[in-house]
């Protein structure tokens, strides 16, 4: 875990580097349970383990003792560096931005074997590993289901922790592939054959031909080389 610095961004005019009387100075331990507490409240949703680095205020520092209990709120989105806004109200207003730097260690899906492009994960290729999260600003798949079943959408290695941009929706049509047709109007059900003329991922629109007729239909992929066509 990395050691704070001792940087503060500082906003007030109640504030000095010299030391004010003991009875007006806000004791810096509470200015980092401040910043700690808002850190936790924004990361703990994420699940895993949270780890808060040690926070660091400059010694020489003081404030003025606030009448009031601290308020504390991050100023950004949380991350493993994330700045928290400390201030208070009264009876003199003040505000510090004091950076905490924390990690969240969670299981997270990793590759278990080598996988083609292309590829259908099954459940036998995928693991969970317990990986410092905060830092892979790729993304990742807490859940192995998300994964499974997914289209390898590059080669991957064995132990490769997987993000978004690794796995795609399966094509279950492919461009030239041989497919149903299917048109479902009341009490009527047609079922032709067709060819694909475009790959297409469940739920996707793609466009068919019928052979005999020659006639371009579009329709939504139902499931694997079936298109269903509105009437």
């Amino acid at each position: 875990m990395r050691r704070i610095q001792p940087l503060l961004l500082v906003v007030a005019s109640a504030f000095s580097w010299s030391a004010l009387a003991s009875d007006e100075v806000q004791p810096l331990d509470s200015i980092r349970v401040a910043a700690e507490h808002a850190a936790r409240a924004a990361l703990q949703p994420m699940g895993g383990e949270l780890r808060i680095g040690t926070i660091q205020i400059d010694p020489r520092l003081r404030v003025a003792a606030c009448a009031a209990p601290l308020q504390a709120q991050l100023d950004a989105p949380a991350g493993a560096r994330s700045i928290v806004a400390v201030s208070c109200q009264q009876p003199r207003a003040w505000t510090l931005r004091v950076p905490v730097y924390a990690e969240v260690w969670r299981p997270v899906a990793v590759s278990k074997r080598t996988v083609q492009r292309g590829a259908i994960l099954s459940a036998d290729q995928v693991q969970m590993q317990t990986h410092e999260v905060l830092s892979l600003s790729r993304g990742y798949f807490g859940d192995g289901t998300q994964v499974i079943g997914q289209q390898a959408s590059r080669n991957l290695k064995a132990n490769t922790l997987l993000h978004p941009g690794m796995i795609e929706a399966p094509q279950l049509i492919k461009r030239g592939d041989a497919v149903r047709i299917t048109a479902d109007g009341g009490r009527i059900a047609v079922r032709t054959q067709g060819i694909a003329l475009q790959n297409g991922t469940e739920g996707a629109s793609v466009q068919v031909r019928n052979p005999r007729s020659g006639r371009v239909v579009t329709g939504v992929v139902t499931a694997r080389g079936t298109v269903s066509v509105s009437r």
